[in-house]
């Protein structure tokens, strides 16, 4: 640990603490000085805890003062033995730090976050050849209960009709609510099929085919029966559709207007540079 002493480190440490706890505060009245670097009142109003005993709060001042001063002398030091390229290193990421900062204002300034529908299509049917499941999707039903409910004949009902009707979809929703361990019930909504797989006990190999020839799972483990209804499905590598690509697509057109804004900051700054002749380019 270093020591703190004014005749090897020249350091002024003035430890003003009575004037810290009291009605005045005079701006720029000093606490510590190490080398050219000051600590000032202002600089730690607000850091002692509260409901601290006037002791404890004295310690506190001593203590972050000391270690204050600690750091100023090891960072002096530091400074002292990097080299230029670190320095340029440090330089370079404030700045990166300072535009990104920037950049980030003006675009929440200016960005207009709505996306429509149409702005949607237009972009999904323009860059189709970017929108390749990766995996299986479905929408689909999906109840689980226990293996003694006595809803699942009801339930096994309303899945074998050919299409699910709206007064369908509202039973099986008050039979969730009432009897249901977990259940997805909105047939509007792609998912990915793996996800519906780790939920329940089967395992397909051929996931593709299996798709295609069952659209509707019952099983049961010792203790669950879980029920599922497909619904519709597309298979990988076919093209996605729009409505599971949504969210991209809104995220990718929100990227292109921010890109938009920076771009558009950028020229008219440098046009006024060039403009009030603040650049000048020095030929060798």
């Amino acid at each position: 640990m270093f020591s703190i002493q004014s005749n090897k480190f020249k350091i002024i440490v003035l430890v003003l603490v009575i004037g810290l706890f009291s009605c005045s505060k005079e701006e720029g009245s000093p606490l510590a000085k190490v080398y050219d670097n000051y600590l000032y009142e202002k600089d730690i109003e607000g850091l002692v805890p509260e409901g601290l005993s006037s002791s404890d709060s004295l310690s506190f001042v001593q203590n972050y003062i000391k270690q204050w001063v600690e750091s100023q002398i090891i960072l002096n030091k530091a400074k002292k033995n990097i080299d230029d390229d670190f320095t340029r290193q440090l330089e370079d990421y404030k700045n990166s730090l300072i535009l990104n900062s920037y950049e980030a204002k003006i675009v929440n300034q200016l960005i207009d976050t709505n996306v429509s529908q149409q702005e949607i299509e237009k972009y999904y049917n323009e860059n189709l050849d970017n929108f390749i499941l990766r995996d299986n999707i479905v929408k689909l039903l999906y109840i689980k209960l226990d293996k003694k409910s006595g809803a699942i004949n009801q339930i096994k009902n309303i899945f074998s009709k050919e299409t699910i009707s709206e007064k369908d979809l509202l039973q099986l929703d008050n039979i969730s609510k009432k009897s249901s361990i977990n259940s997805f019930l909105d047939p509007n909504v792609w998912i990915i099929f793996n996800d519906i797989i780790k939920e329940i006990p089967i395992n397909p190999i051929d996931k593709e085919l299996f798709l295609k020839t069952n659209k509707i799972i019952n099983v049961s483990d010792n203790n669950f029966t879980f029920l599922v209804k497909i619904l519709e499905y597309k298979v990988s590598n076919s093209t996605s559709p729009i409505s599971f690509e949504k969210q991209t697509i809104r995220g990718l057109i929100l990227n292109k207007r921010k890109i938009e804004i920076i771009n558009k900051m950028k020229k008219e700054l440098l046009k006024e540079a060039y403009d009030k002749k603040e650049v000048e380019i020095f030929s060798k």
